[in-house]
């Protein structure tokens, strides 16, 4: 008996290069010792696939994406997880935030 197509896409949707037949190509171990091969080669000091997942998390966080896509986009199975690693607090934002809860008619830079 065949597996319906819909059954195939979700299936291959697991991984990051797929055969038609569902199988992986290459494994992330596979892929994560060359790819750590090639950062050496590089001579770049540290840099591993999961660098990529994190920037790529941070990035959207920055972006104001929000947290359900993101959560869903990292496979994280609760939301909470993707709040906690991945809220973009940099000091620009951080300044924004205090400008704007100040008290009306302060200046900025006055003592």
């Amino acid at each position: 008996m065949r597996t319906p197509l819909l059954a195939v896409e979700a299936q291959r949707e697991k991984y990051l290069f797929a055969e038609e037949n569902e199988k992986p190509r290459a494994h992330y171990h596979h892929i994560a010792t060359k790819f750590a091969r090639a950062v050496e080669a590089a001579g770049i000091a540290r840099c591993t696939l999961h660098d990529f997942r994190d920037t790529m998390g941070s990035r959207a966080a920055a972006e104001g994406v929000n947290q359900r896509v993101i959560s869903e986009l990292l496979g994280h199975s609760d939301v909470r997880t993707t709040a906690k690693y991945y809220q973009h607090l940099d000091g620009e934002s951080i300044k924004a935030t205090i400008l704007k809860l100040r008290p009306t008619g302060t200046e900025v830079g006055k003592k």
